[in-house]
């Protein structure tokens, strides 16, 4: 049951800070911010899906006034305003709302925001903290905290009476501007008196630096300045005495001191600033935070925990240089030695801006008089350390205490001591070996990758019982646990970890332990792009995981033959890239050519990706040579009655088929198909595949009723082998159905169809590739049928999700332009439809080649619609070039090339019966 709360014993802040703390129990990834004004209106922010949602924390527990209704909206609108991913507002305010309050809230409010917003009253509140009641002791009007405050003050008045400062006061140590220090005075914008801000950042990017820099700004106007070092309690609580001697006079003891300064901060007309620099743990502030209308606070740390928000308090994420920041520092840094700037921009991207590496790198730099090219060569170099490349401790400029390697690795030992226990290092490491800047979070929470993280886990904790098994919230947290430690930043589902902090990383594993990160990583991407689908940003992102991934494999990967490396190849290629798909699979098969040998299995099985992409980049030449060089290789390494041998033979079939000697590759595949027959069974998946591919061939030369009974004979193997809802069977039945199609009984294959999208759209997906497939050969049959209109309805909806889900010059989206144009064109402003074509053309020759089926059919298409609105000419031409085209590749007696030269017969005819054009006498 709820537990009822005197809300109106409660101070405005105790509220807040109340409501804040139980947000943040409930949702432990709450950020609490300030919400006084600097921060749009916001108490706490909370990720959600696609963005944030906006928890505002107000003080009201009487009816609400129109005043207050006011403060309400205008906190909501400022919301609106300032905070672009926000996906839901919520109010929390200790009142339930009237049916007048509530209809106010509900359609006039609800009409200002563009995001659903929702009432979170003091019946909810109330039956939450019965769950948490440990906040209402703590929070309480009267607490500990409150009454310590309380008596401080009380003492303070008896001790100052009305005693002003005579001087200006000044505590602690401020440090020395850096070396060429580069001013961002855009932090400390907007900071009135009486707020505090929390510097928050990666360790090396300049908090202390800018903190001193604030103080030295403002120093003059300030009555008392206090410069503490918050790394312990004990720390904090020493320079508060000493502040407190200073300011107030001796005192009994630290506690009393450090509570009668705080009273003074609080009670004062004096102005005065605050320093807390290296907060490590968030804890050792409690009961410390320095208030008072008259100062500021500045407090640095690399933690991000919300227990660092509070009133009047804003975080700043503190970044690292702009590109040009560090030019501009690295030029000022180097200006004495002008030589050793030859690279500047170089050394700065290298390392992504860091400030910390950046100066230490300078330093290094003068020291030894190495140019900045030099210094790239050694940064590159994978077999130096880092430490290698920075200066010894002794040397370290600007009163360094360490180098950025021993930063990083105190924090990962902090993060790795907080709970989750002992999940930070093996998480990091893992990240260390991933694109800096697009690792998904769902990958590291993948089922080989936690998997990885149980055993790393067990094994630190000394190998001992049962291995505990990882789940998906506890990687989450300590991930947030890295987050909190400033060693990443993670955008939704994107996490994003400095370069140079996965190398102190890596540098930091023995080789047994590397080599069980690398194959742990690579096995999480492939598990997780092979569920991922087959999206043209998911490509993007995976390929670059796997290249970052390559780059630090020693050859572990292709040692093992991971199977990661050849589906990133391939995915590129069927994502509208095969040339760059080829040059993939060349780079591969030369590095593991040199590390197994020419003769290895592995590197056969890449010779034959190599050559099926080269053959869809268009140089068919090149590939039929490489799989003829492959069959001798398998028959003189496997013998001729090998799977290998017989699958190398059946490549060889297929590219010298899509090369134009159609004939020739039907009769290799009909000898491969009755080897597979005679060697493997009729029921073998290869005897399956080759039989499909010789009716593909048929299917291509005209041979119709081969065709057409080979593919319907396929699709009954296949069900009767791997069951109805396996996915070669459904692909069996949609290429049956394809060829009902071309050979002209589309009714047929609508049955066939419709029974499949189904079939896919439930077991893969509404955005995979084969259901978008599905989708254009059912809306292609309809077309066929004679129902044009709803064809080229259902082909404006499949164009606009096959460019959203692979993007608009992925294989299948350039398969659906062609079709789309097909059935809509006629219905388009002219010089918009030939435009739409001739783009088409263009895509379609860049990414299959000149001479590709594809866009040879394009190009007839447009010669046909060139045709049909009337520009008989241009037809001509562009059927001309599509039949001398088809002729080279498919032969002058294949059906494609017969329909083409057929209308472009029938196009000259029309050319020299029309009417003879007027000229001018």
């Amino acid at each position: 049951m709820p537990i009822p709360v005197p809300w109106s014993d409660y101070s405005a802040d105790q509220v807040e800070q109340l409501m804040a703390a139980l947000l943040t129990r409930l949702m432990p990834e709450a950020q609490r911010v300030d919400g006084s004004g600097g921060d749009g209106g916001v108490d706490v922010r909370v990720p959600a899906v696609g963005g944030l949602h906006i928890y505002e924390i107000k003080r009201f527990a009487e009816r609400l006034k129109p005043g207050q209704r006011q403060q309400i909206q205008k906190s909501l609108l400022r919301a609106v305003r300032t905070q672009p991913r926000m996906v839901a507002w919520t109010l929390v305010v200790p009142l339930d709302p009237t049916p007048t309050e509530l209809e106010w809230f509900e359609s006039h409010l609800q009409g200002l925001s563009p995001v659903p917003i929702t009432w979170m009253g003091r019946t909810t509140i109330e039956t939450h903290l019965s769950a948490h009641d440990d906040l209402l002791r703590t929070f309480a009007p009267g607490s500990v905290e409150t009454r310590a405050l309380d008596r401080a003050v009380e003492a303070l008045g008896r001790q100052m009476g009305d005693r002003p400062l005579t001087a200006p006061q000044r505590v602690g140590v401020v440090p020395a501007p850096a070396t060429s220090f580069q001013e961002r005075r855009e932090i400390f914008e907007d900071f009135p008196l009486g707020e505090t801000v929390v510097l928050s950042g990666l360790g090396g990017v300049g908090k202390t630096q800018l903190a001193a820099d604030f103080i030295r700004g403002h120093q003059t106007d300030a009555t008392v300045v206090v410069w503490a070092t918050a790394s312990s309690r004990d720390l904090v609580l020493a320079t508060y005495a000493e502040a407190a001697r200073v300011v107030l006079g001796p005192q009994d003891s630290v506690q009393q001191a450090a509570d009668r300064l705080l009273a003074w901060l609080a009670t004062t007309e004096d102005i005065w600033l605050v320093v807390l620099d290296d907060v490590q743990t968030p804890a050792d502030l409690r009961g410390l935070w320095p208030q008072g209308s008259s100062g500021r606070v500045v407090v640095t740390t690399r933690r991000r925990d919300a227990a660092l928000a509070g009133h009047r308090r804003r975080t700043v994420d503190v970044d690292v240089f702009s590109v040009e920041q560090a030019a501009r520092y690295l030029r000022s840094a180097l200006r004495e030695q002008h030589p050793l700037g030859d690279d500047i921009d170089g050394v700065a991207t290298d390392l992504q801006g860091l400030p910390l590496a950046l100066a230490q790198a300078a330093a290094f730099m003068l020291d030894r008089q190495l140019r900045c090219s030099e210094y790239r060569r050694r940064f590159a170099d994978r077999r130096r350390r880092l430490s290698e490349l920075l200066p010894e401790p002794e040397a370290l400029p600007d009163e360094h205490r360490d180098t950025v390697a021993t930063t990083w690795s105190l924090s990962i030992d902090a993060a790795n001591r907080l709970a989750p226990v002992g999940m930070a290092r093996p998480l990091m490491e893992l990240l260390s070996v991933l694109e800096p800047e697009s690792i998904s979070a769902g990958l590291v929470a993948d089922g080989a990758a936690r998997n990885w993280l149980s055993y790393a886990i067990w094994s630190a904790a000394g190998s001992t019982g049962d291995i505990g098994a990882v789940d998906i919230d506890t990687i989450r947290d300590g991930l947030r646990t890295l987050y909190r430690l400033s060693l990443l930043r993670q955008d939704d589902d994107i996490v994003r970890v400095h370069a140079l902090v996965q190398r102190v990383t890596r540098e930091g594993l023995d080789g047994e332990r590397r080599s069980s990160v690398i194959w742990a990583a690579a096995d999480a991407l492939l598990g997780y792009w092979l569920r991922g689908g087959h999206s043209g940003e998911l490509t993007l992102t995976m390929r670059a995981n796997v290249d970052a991934l390559r780059r630090h494999d020693q050859g572990e990967l292709i040692a093992g033959g991971h199977k990661v490396l050849i589906l990133a190849g391939t995915r590129q290629g069927e994502a509208g890239d095969p040339r760059g798909a080829a040059e993939y699979f060349d780079n591969l098969l030369a590095m593991s050519a040199q590390q197994l040998g020419p003769d290895h299995p592995d590197v056969l099985e890449l010779r034959g990706h190599a050559a099926r992409w080269r053959a869809n980049a268009g140089d068919p030449t090149r590939a039929i040579s490489i799989h003829e060089e492959l069959v001798k290789d398998f028959a003189r390494d496997k013998g001729p009655d090998d799977v290998g041998t017989i699958v190398a033979r059946a490549n060889l079939a297929v590219c010298r088929a899509q090369a134009g000697a159609l004939a020739d590759g039907i009769h290799e595949m009909e000898q491969v198909l009755a080897d597979c027959e005679r060697l493997l069974g009729a029921h073998n998946r290869h005897t399956f595949d080759a039989r499909s591919l010789l009716a593909g061939m048929y299917g291509e030369a005209g041979v119709s009723e081969a065709a057409l009974a080979m593919f319907a004979q396929v699709a009954v193997d296949r069900l009767d082998a791997l069951g109805p809802d396996h996915r070669e069977t459904l692909a069996a039945q949609g290429a049956h159905a394809r060829w009902l199609i071309e050979f002209g009984d589309p009714r047929a294959a609508i049955v066939i169809l419709r029974r499949l999208l189904d079939a896919r759209t439930q077991r893969l997906g509404p955005d995979h590739p084969d259901t978008l497939a599905t989708r254009g050969n059912l809306a292609n049959a309809l077309g066929k049928s004679g129902d044009v209109r709803h064809a080229a309805d259902d082909f404006d909806a499949l164009l606009a999700d096959c460019v959203r889900v692979m993007g608009p010059n992925h294989p299948e989206t350039l398969t659906v332009r062609n079709n789309h144009l097909l059935y809509n064109s006629a219905d388009m402003d002219p010089d918009e439809a030939a435009n739409a074509w001739v783009d088409l053309i263009d895509d379609s020759t860049r990414i299959h080649g000149r001479l590709a089926p594809e866009t040879l059919t394009s190009m007839h298409n447009f010669g046909e619609w060139l045709a049909l609105a009337g520009h008989l000419d241009q037809a001509a031409g562009w059927l001309q070039v599509a039949l001398t085209r088809r002729a080279e590749v498919l032969g002058a007696e294949h059906p494609h090339t017969l329909a083409t030269g057929a209308f472009l017969a029938q196009t000259r005819d029309a050319m020299t019966r029309r009417t003879p054009s007027v000229t001018d006498g």
